[in-house]
């Protein structure tokens, strides 16, 4: 996958930069590589853009909670709110560790019981099963070329010949090489892009994110009178496969809620977001 829109991409045009809040506090801060962090207005890191270090990965964005969050006269453990990067997956958590929304490249739903229903959505067709056609053999119906019948008795009296047929190993790679063209080009043929209903959802006071399509996801950030904004839509190139993996067919999976995770990075990511609940719920007792 790439980038929607990698002209306006946020960090590449602020790269060797770092700007502050109209009081003086330090906003966002950018390496040479276009890599590098947004802050809260009172010091930690909002977001962290970097490399992953997984294949095919590319970036990654983590959103993380300003700390300050108060609930009940208690103030919340600083958390991640949301998880997103260059392979399409993104996932959006709670202050206490549960998935509120989720997608990859394929798919995504929204399980948040306080944003209505649950609901699921697809990107494009890409992934769904072929349309099966019914062919109906009637037994009644007769060769009615003799020709055509001699022919037929007369190559099944061919391939009965146990003389074994020498095989060119040069014409079998052509004809897979031909084969997988075919398949890649059926693939190409069948992406069509659908159409979905605007998902909105508000991580904390400072942060909200909007889903038009994949190649329109808006990160918002405000404070005030600052206000930032990542486009972290992505076009799938549909004819490229870099992995595969697999699922069930009613989970919209990501690398984020995978057990056991398939990096060390990721793994750091869940055995965090285990710690926030595990506090959270101490700190916070559920009521019955």
């Amino acid at each position: 996958m790439v980038p929607s829109q990698p002209h306006r991409d946020w960090f590449s045009l602020n790269k060797n930069r770092q700007l502050y809040y109209d009081t003086g506090e330090i906003l966002a801060s950018v390496n040479s590589d276009g890599r590098g962090y947004w802050y809260y207005r009172s010091g930690p890191v909002a977001l962290e853009y970097y490399n992953a270090k997984e294949p095919y990965v590319g970036q990654r964005y983590v959103v993380y909670s300003s700390g300050k969050e108060v609930e009940h006269g208690r103030v919340k453990p600083r958390t991640i709110l949301a998880l997103f990067d260059l392979q399409g997956n993104g996932i959006v958590y709670d202050h206490y560790g549960n998935v509120r929304l989720k997608y990859n490249q394929s798919e995504g739903v929204l399980v948040d019981p306080t944003l209505g229903s649950p609901s699921k959505w697809k990107w494009h067709t890409l992934n769904d099963p072929p349309v099966l056609q019914q062919v109906i053999l009637n037994p009644h119906l007769k060769v009615r070329d003799s020709g055509i019948e001699r022919l037929g008795k007369t190559q099944r009296a061919l391939d009965s010949n146990p003389v074994q047929k020498e095989i060119d190993p040069e014409m079998i790679a052509i004809e897979l090489d031909n084969f997988a063209r075919e398949k890649t080009s059926k693939l190409i043929q069948k992406y069509k892009k659908l159409e979905i209903r605007m998902k909105a959802i508000k991580l904390n006071e400072q942060f909200s994110l909007r889903i038009h399509d994949q190649a329109t996801i808006h990160l918002f950030f405000r404070d005030g009178t600052t206000s930032l904004k990542l486009n972290l839509g992505l076009l799938l190139i549909s004819d490229e496969i870099v992995d595969t993996d697999t699922a069930e067919m009613t989970d919209v999976s990501t690398p984020y809620d995978r057990l056991p995770a398939k990096s060390p990075s990721v793994a750091d990511i869940q055995q965090f977001l285990k710690l926030v609940n595990l506090r959270n719920q101490t700190s916070f007792p559920t009521q019955i």
